[in-house]
């Protein structure tokens, strides 16, 4: 267990670092430092970006160099100091942290059939828990 905890924090981390420049069309969000809040997560936690916003059914997206498909989404406020997860159609994947950039790699069985899936970021900082708004992955045929 712990060997597949350790191989999937430096896949995770390899994601963050592939992705930290990745930012999209018309969502470009703003790269403005926050100056890291170590404290409590406080106030309203908003997703200001993500990407990719979809793929069609099987097609890796954001393909990462071991193969895998990757998403990445930007929040409001810095998360750094918190264990985050991205929840794709309620299924959690363990999300790196950079500031405000979370990153994670993304099982194919989630994006294997057409639909729209919800998206949202769970942080926890100490007992702690907030919760972002949802956004869209569309999977297409």
């Amino acid at each position: 267990m712990f060997v597949k905890s350790l191989m999937l924090f430096i896949v995770a981390t390899g994601l963050a670092i592939g992705l930290s420049g990745c930012g999209g069309g018309d969502q470009s969000p703003s790269s403005n430092a926050t100056g890291a809040a170590t404290g409590a997560i406080q106030g309203n936690l908003q997703i200001t970006g993500w990407g990719p916003q979809g793929t069609k059914a099987g097609v890796v997206f954001n393909a990462q160099p071991g193969g895998n498909a990757a998403l990445w989404i930007r929040v409001n406020k810095s998360l750094d100091g918190t264990v985050a997860t991205i929840d794709f159609d309620s299924h959690p994947l363990t999300a790196a942290v950079q500031g405000e950039l979370l990153t994670a790699s993304v099982p194919s069985s989630l994006y294997a059939a057409p639909g729209t899936y919800p998206l949202h970021v769970s942080a926890k900082q100490g007992a702690s828990v907030v919760q972002s708004n949802d956004v869209k992955f569309v999977v297409g045929k």
